[in-house]
């Protein structure tokens, strides 16, 4: 992290000021620093507005429930290409082709998509696991189901709970949003540099839906929308304890698309003293 504000301001010194290049940084965003101030104005790295400009946000295309459009048009091109490359590849020309020989229905190819959780790798991986599960046949949703809980349990339920406190503050999250309010996300203080919280999401058994959202009650709060992985919740679906929606409602319904306008969830907060008393 103490490097990445010099490997910035050698960017902005060496690549900013020529002609016919353009630089384009992809970034995770509370692991990256690339501006430092200094005395008098001065400061090493880049400065955001004035250098350079942050330009879009990828979980906007890639979170189910940020975009659903957006996000299944994202993955169904990511396999197609991926079998392109293939030596099965000449068997589908177009995308849509793919979709309606390998899954029984559309719905559940969206449940692949909502599965992955908006990161890439994993839906690559998922789909190889759907693949051997459905091998022969046409993929169906009790496959994707499956093939979700397995991928969770070996890539990332092992390193969670080999760590005692993660595995206790995502136990705790796990049991506050969808134990008892039965919903799948939670709003989180911003601007609140919590470990447990980073680390979870490293480990992508949380992610972040959106950003800087704020709050009725305290128009000064500001809160960071997080989703609990498909994983953590799979083998609820169909039980009386699954998540009734996304976010739950002050008047106790839920709701499964992220709102404009976020005043009426204020029951999603889950509180940093929750998270606290955990560790």
């Amino acid at each position: 992290m103490e490097l990445q504000p010099h490997l910035a301001d050698l960017f902005r010194r060496t690549f900013f000021p020529v002609q016919n290049i353009v630089v384009k940084i992809a970034a995770i965003e509370h692991r990256s620093s690339f501006f430092v101030a200094g005395e008098s104005g001065s400061y090493v790295g880049f400065e955001l507005g004035a250098d350079i400009s942050t330009d879009l946000n990828l979980d906007d295309f890639l979170v189910f429930d940020n975009d659903q459009n957006k996000s299944v048009d994202f993955f169904k091109r990511l396999l197609f290409r991926h079998l392109k490359a293939s030596e099965f590849g000449e068997q589908f020309t177009s995308p849509d082709e793919l979709i309606q020989t390998v899954f029984t229905q559309h719905p559940v190819f969206e449940e692949l998509v909502r599965a992955a959780e908006g990161v890439p790798r994993d839906a690559l991986n998922l789909a190889a696991k759907v693949a051997t599960k459905a091998y022969g046949r046409a993929v169906s949703v009790a496959d994707i189901r499956a093939s979700a809980r397995d991928w969770y349990q070996q890539d990332k339920a092992a390193p969670i709970q080999a760590n005692k406190l993660l595995s206790n503050v995502l136990e705790k999250i796990v049991s506050e949003i969808i134990g008892n309010r039965k919903a799948r996300a939670f709003l989180f203080k911003a601007n609140t540099r919590h470990t447990t919280m980073d680390q979870l999401f490293d480990a992508r058994v949380i992610h972040l839906l959106k950003k800087n959202i704020s709050s009725h009650d305290n128009p000064g709060e500001r809160y960071d929308a997080f989703k609990i992985d498909y994983g953590c919740y799979v083998e609820l679906i169909t039980t009386a304890k699954a998540p009734g929606g996304l976010f739950n409602t002050d008047d106790g319904s839920f709701v499964d698309v992220p709102l404009d306008d976020y005043r009426s969830i204020r029951r999603a907060i889950l509180p940093e003293e929750t998270l606290q008393e955990t560790a």
